[in-house]
């Protein structure tokens, strides 16, 4: 609805303060106006009671409303300091005038005790000081009402309107504080979940290739090796190497050599998308764990992944740079382990390279 957006738009309104928290600002706003319409609501009901009566629920209303007002061009710690004197003020003299022990507005008292502590830039002992003066205020105002009496006395009528009201409004008062509480702890909680999870893709990422890096592929492989006895699915490990990888250094740089090993890295990223893992091993070695195919399977694919490498052109600055890549394959034993298996495809990887390079062993 237009008026309720209107309303949103209002309250989140920049203000012109620089460096400042705008929640504390809102928070601000949304109780001033809150105590504005109690102020009103206690004006309209209790005509009643004298002009006088009016006057003073009147003024307080348009304190709060001055208060809403101050937040647009004031800091929020001088507009949170004002909100916090005159709704002190205000309880003060209500308690003074009538019998508060049956209306429990002073219990407001206590909403700003949560307020002063959203603020985290508030020296800590002017927090404690506030704190603490909520309450020894309530203690004498209840003390008064006790032992003094009210100067003026209301009808039954009237005093079930006021306990409904002060209740309905010190309960929504610390609902909308619990809130803004639990939507600065689910920021700050998601913010650190978000840093947790990008300190763990780091940890298990190879700074130069972006490919999961030695540890991650071993904590990968121990987690399938686990899961096999219940799920019985196959599962391949392939390690490759760059032929004469020492001689694209040697010719080209090692600038040329990191251009190659980042662009393969490409590569292996769509060939492995919907077939597994890939991960740096280590130098220009790279291991490929192949989820839910057999040796057979995976040698159709790796044959053709050869293929499509001994074709592509490394283009590097003005240089044109070719490689080929030995394979190889083994398809994962559950009574050799992990260890023993990668030790198997890694000696089919030297076999291919004794028998010439750029092949797939199996």
């Amino acid at each position: 609805m237009p008026f309720f957006e209107n309303i949103q738009n209002l309250l989140n309104q920049e203000i012109t303060a620089e460096n400042e928290s705008k929640e504390m600002t809102v928070l601000v706003r949304i109780l001033s106006i809150v105590d504005a319409v109690v102020c009103l609501l206690y004006a309209f009901f209790f005509p009643s009671r004298g002009i006088w009566a009016i006057l003073f629920f009147a003024f307080f209303a348009a304190l709060n409303i001055a208060v809403l007002f101050a937040t647009y061009r004031l800091r929020s710690v001088v507009t949170t300091t004002m909100h916090c004197l005159i709704l002190a003020l205000f309880i003060v003299v209500f308690c003074l005038l009538y019998d508060d022990n049956k209306l429990g507005l002073r219990f407001s008292l206590f909403t700003l005790i949560p307020l002063v502590y959203y603020r985290v830039d508030m020296k800590r002992w002017l927090q404690v000081l506030i704190s603490t003066s909520c309450c020894i205020l309530s203690v004498v105002l209840g003390l008064m009402a006790l032992f003094r009496g009210p100067r003026i006395f209301l009808n039954t009528s009237l005093m079930v309107f006021s306990v409904i009201l002060n209740t309905i409004a010190i309960t929504f008062k610390l609902v909308i504080i619990s809130l803004y509480y639990y939507r600065k702890f689910a920021a700050g909680e998601s913010k650190i979940v978000a840093y947790s999870k990008k300190l763990e893709q780091l940890a298990g990422a190879d700074a130069l290739t972006g490919l999961n890096n030695r540890r991650s592929m071993e904590d990968h492989l121990n987690m399938m090796a686990e899961k096999y006895p219940t799920q019985n699915e196959p599962f391949s490990i392939c390690i490759c190497d760059i032929d004469f990888f020492k001689k694209v250094n040697d010719t080209y740089g090692h600038d040329a050599g990191d251009f190659i090993l980042k662009r393969l890295a490409t590569i292996f990223k769509m060939f492995m998308a919907d077939k597994g893992t890939a991960a740096r091993w280590g130098g220009e070695e790279f291991l490929l764990v192949f989820d839910r195919m057999n040796g057979d399977d995976v040698f159709v694919e790796l044959s053709n992944l050869k293929r499509q490498i001994e074709k592509t052109e490394f283009q590097y600055k003005t240089q044109t740079i070719k490689i080929t890549l030995t394979f190889g394959l083994e398809e994962y034993d559950f009574y050799a382990g992990i260890q023993e298996t990668i030790a198997h495809a890694d000696e089919k990887l030297y076999q291919g390279k004794n028998q010439g390079r750029n092949c797939v062993v199996y």
